[in-house]
């Protein structure tokens, strides 16, 4: 089957790899579907403001600012 390996920052390949087997009764596979970034805006740290003003009115609800 083909996977998705994060192998290092910025360094995300798409191999195959064998077909998981459940070995333990606890445990479960899991298919992602869908994925995206954990911040919903980027913004200057000068914009601190804006993004409390963004995460008050529920159009982010996270923001990462940069320096």
């Amino acid at each position: 089957m083909r996977a998705t390996l994060m192998h290092a920052a910025g360094d995300v390949r798409v191999v195959d790899v064998p077909d998981p087997v459940l070995q333990e009764p606890t445990d479960a596979l899991v298919r992602v579907t869908y994925a995206r970034r954990v911040f919903d805006r980027e913004l200057p740290l000068s914009e601190i403001a804006e993004a409390y003003r963004l995460m008050h009115l529920r159009e982010a609800l996270k923001v990462l600012l940069r320096p």
